[in-house]
């Protein structure tokens, strides 16, 4: 797996807390941040760039 998306287990499993939570968990396992998709608005849209090797027009102004 190239990256992990916290938000999407803040939507499975609500009751783990809010987003900040679980970066603070990650950092505190030293969980590497460059594996995390959502630490930053821009990282998920690069990573989604790279992997289809192609630019979205969409997602351009994130």
């Amino acid at each position: 797996m190239d990256g992990w998306h916290l938000a999407l287990v803040s939507l499975l499993f609500p009751g783990l807390g809010p987003l900040y939570k679980h970066l603070r968990i990650a950092r505190e396992v030293d969980f590497p941040e460059d594996r995390v998709l959502n630490v930053t608005p821009r990282r998920l849209p690069d990573f989604l760039e790279m992997r289809s090797g192609k630019s979205i027009a969409e997602l351009a102004d994130f």
